[in-house]
Parts: C-alpha cells; structure tokens; sequence
C-alpha cells in the first residue's frame, strides 16, 4: 500500500519484487555527461539537479537480452489528487526516446563502445524500443488519450528512424496500466495497454 501514492516507491516496489526474476533495472541514466548541468545559484545550488543526468524509471526486457527493450515511465494519482496529464507523460518519454536515438547513433563517438563487459551497453543495440507509460489503473481514471495522438507521433517515429539511418531500429510509444492483482510479480507481468477507454 505504500506505492501507490509515489512514483519513487512505486518504482522501488516493482524492482523489490520482479528484478530477480524478471530482466528488469531501474534508473538507467540516459544523458550522463550530455547535458550540461544548470550554473548553480549564490547558495551553491542548481535549479535543476537532475537535468545532467535524466534517467529512465524501469527497462525491462521481455524476451532476454537479444529482445525488445521497454522504457518505462511510472506515473501515479498522488494523494491530493493531481497527477501529470497523459500528454505530459508522453512528451517526457518521447525527450529520453530522443537521447536514446542520439546516444545509439553516436555511441562510438561517446564512447559507449569501450567496455570490458560485453553487455555494458547492449541496450544501444536493441532491435526494438517500446517507450511506455506505466501507471496503476487510478492514474487513468478521467484522462484524455484524445490529448495526445499515438498514431501520429508512431508515424512520426518510424520516418525518423528510416531518414536517420536507425531503420534496422523499431520504436513505438504507448500507454500500458497494471494489472489489477494482489501480487506484484502478477500486476507487472500482467501489464496492458491502456486504450483511452473512460473509466477503464
């Protein structure tokens, strides 16, 4: 019961009870050393501290290290009430979907092919990246999918993709709830699309 009011220990809790069995990791850093972190204030702080480093919440990997990889985004209805729109939900995705691409495209240049371990940076090769919305069914309660257009921006991905040199590469955007079970092994491995139904 304490997840379901926070994104962090939301992520904490599926981690807690899939990652050893399941191929799931959190916190997988996108643009470490890619954007420069903000000038700090008179106090020593900056407005933003995260903005160096963006880190996807969960990857999971449904089909093993050869397979597609999912990046996911964990939404939640917080206590007051308030959540991020869906659209907003999707626009941060779409942001790491892009440092993904870059990162891909110049890994050797970023040197993100220099490693001693072979699976250091075996995501850059994925065939398949599912960017996904995952959220408990409440956080969807009253949305809008009308708000933001899955068709267009897959579209969108996919001419990319092929006008980048990336057409080996599928990616896709979507929006999947947790299952409705007790177990959280079962509420993540159940996921499924969400489809913009009301009330669904």
């Amino acid at each position: 019961p304490n997840w379901k009011n926070s994104e962090v220990r939301l992520e904490r809790h599926i981690v807690a009870a899939c990652a050893k069995r399941l191929d799931l990791w959190n916190q997988m850093p996108l643009a470490s050393g890619l954007l420069p972190l903000p000038d700090k204030d008179v106090k020593g702080k900056r407005r933003v501290s995260s903005e160096g480093r963006r880190a996807v919440d969960l990857i999971y990997r449904p089909e093993g290290a050869n397979g597609p990889v999912e990046l996911l985004e964990l939404k939640v209805l917080r206590p007051n009430g308030s959540r991020d729109s869906v659209r907003d939900a999707a626009l941060e995705l779409l942001e790491y979907g892009v440092i993904y691409l870059f990162s891909r495209k110049y890994r050797e240049e970023l040197g993100y092919n220099r490693s001693n371990r072979d699976d250091t940076y075996e995501v850059l090769g994925a065939p398949q990246i599912r960017l996904r919305v995952l959220a408990p069914p409440d956080y969807y309660v009253g949305q809008d999918i009308g708000s933001f257009s899955i068709d267009t921006t897959n579209c969108a991905l996919k001419d990319y993709l092929q006008s980048n040199g990336l057409g080996n590469l599928t990616m896709d955007i979507g929006f999947e709830q947790l299952a409705k079970s007790d177990d959280a092994i079962s509420q993540f491995v159940g996921k499924e699309c969400w489809s913009g139904e009301k009330g669904n």
